[in-house]
């Protein structure tokens, strides 16, 4: 499958099978702390559902929103329109999720990403393309703030799960490879499984806090 038609077809299915609903309110019904005015990283957003779900959840709040495919960044800019998210509340910038920290605008200008400047970086079926998932992984981690989140989305391991992650060419993480990536860097560590129908099918999420007394790696 060509990488463009790929990504048309992903946009499509999230639409189609409900997944953008159910994972929207999965993320509603999360137990996160608030933040005032937060700030949101959704890197290789795809559709853009996951960050879009957290800034309407936090309502004063900024999002930039990252992938390496420029049609997938209008489509989320499209999305924030449909949900009525005003786009002076987004950014978004070219990235590649093996380097998640290096962005440029759609203008080629760099957007300079510094540790500990984001309340929650979410993912969501997207480190399994990394070239290297344990660097990438330790750069989304450090640009979370003391007492932050980290937020993936992840495929599963079901037999769906492993169906999709095929047809896409995915590379699924374990959970020993999450849970390993935790505790090396001192997050705590929660594994949520995703009940709601169709996302319980494919996705689980891994939510890792930052302790606000961790300053530094």
């Amino acid at each position: 499958m060509q990488l463009d038609s790929l990504y048309r077809s992903y946009a499509l299915s999230m639409k189609l099978l409900g997944m953008e609903h159910s994972i929207q309110e999965f993320i509603f019904n999360l137990p996160l702390d608030s933040f005032p005015n937060a700030s949101i990283l959704d890197a290789g957003c795809g559709t853009g559902i996951i960050g879009l779900s957290l800034l309407k959840k936090y309502r004063h709040s900024r999002l930039l929103s990252t992938d390496l495919n420029s049609e997938l960044l209008k489509q989320t800019q499209k999305n924030a329109l449909k949900n009525g998210i005003n786009l002076a509340q987004i950014r978004v910038g070219i990235a590649d999720i093996t380097i998640p920290n290096q962005v440029k605008d759609l203008k080629g200008n760099t957007l300079k990403l510094l540790p500990a400047s984001f309340d929650v970086v979410s993912t969501g079926g997207v480190i399994g393309y990394s070239k290297n998932p344990v660097a990438t992984v330790t750069d989304l981690f450090n640009l979370v703030k003391p007492g932050g989140y980290f937020l993936n989305i992840e495929m599963n391991q079901s037999k769906i799960g492993r169906l999709i992650a095929k047809r896409y060419h995915y590379l699924t993480p374990p959970d020993k490879f999450f849970k390993g990536m935790a505790e090396r860097h001192e997050f705590e560590l929660e594994v949520i499984p995703v009940h709601i129908f169709p996302a319980n099918l494919t996705r689980v999420c891994y939510l890792a806090k930052r302790p606000s007394q961790n300053l530094a790696y």
